[in-house]
C-alpha cells in the first residue's frame, strides 16, 4: 500500500472533520443553511476519500 496516498487522505479527513466541527458551531449561532451546506459538502469529500483509500488498497492487493 502506498502509505503517502493514505497519509494524504488521512490528513484531508482530519481537516474536513475540523471544518464540520466549525460548521456545527455556526449552526448553533443561527447559520443553519450555510452550515448545513458546508456539512453536506464535507460528507461528499469524506466519501470520496474513502473511495480513494479503498482503490489504493485494491491496487496494492492485486
Amino acid at each position: 500500500m502506498n502509505s503517502s496516498i493514505i497519509l494524504f487522505a488521512d490528513t484531508i479527513e482530519t481537516k474536513i472533520n475540523q471544518i464540520v466541527e466549525n460548521a456545527r458551531v455556526l449552526q448553533q449561532h443561527g447559520h443553519e443553511v450555510m452550515a448545513g451546506n458546508v456539512i453536506e459538502q464535507a460528507h461528499v469529500v469524506l466519501a470520496a476519500l474513502e473511495v480513494l483509500r479503498q482503490e489504493e488498497i485494491d491496487i496494492r492487493g492485486t
